[in-house]
C-alpha cells in the first residue's frame, strides 16, 4: 500500500564478503505487517530501498549462505532517517537457528 509520508533512500552496508551472490536483505516494517526486499546498489555494494517512508520503525534482516555452507544472519531494529545507511555485521548461525528466526517474523 502507498504511504503519504516523505520517502528517502535507506541502505544496509555489509562487510565485503556479503554480496548479491550469497545474501538477501529485507526491511520489515514494524506494526505494519509489510516486508520489502532491498536491492543491491552495484556502485556502492550496499543493499538499498529507494522509497523508504521517513520516521517508520523497522527491522533490517539479512540472510546469507557463504560458499563454505555457513549461514549468517543480520538482524537490527532502527528508524528510517533521511538518506541513511546502516552498517550491519551478520552473525554466524546454524541452519535450524536461521529457520526458527525466519518463522518468528
Amino acid at each position: 500500500r502507498f504511504v503519504n509520508e516523505p520517502t528517502t533512500s535507506f541502505c544496509v552496508d555489509l562487510p565485503p564478503n556479503f554480496n548479491s551472490e550469497n545474501t538477501v536483505a529485507y526491511i520489515v516494517f514494524k506494526n505494519n505487517r509489510s516486508v520489502a526486499a532491498l536491492e543491491i546498489d552495484l556502485a556502492d555494494q550496499k543493499f538499498c530501498y529507494d522509497n523508504a517512508p521517513v520516521g517508520f520503525q523497522v527491522r533490517l534482516v539479512t540472510v546469507s549462505k557463504t560458499a563454505d555452507g555457513q549461514y549468517w544472519l543480520g538482524n537490527q531494529e532502527t528508524e528510517i532517517g533521511t538518506n541513511a545507511t546502516v552498517t550491519m555485521a551478520p552473525q554466524q548461525v546454524g541452519e535450524q537457528q536461521m529457520l526458527d528466526f525466519l518463522k518468528s517474523l
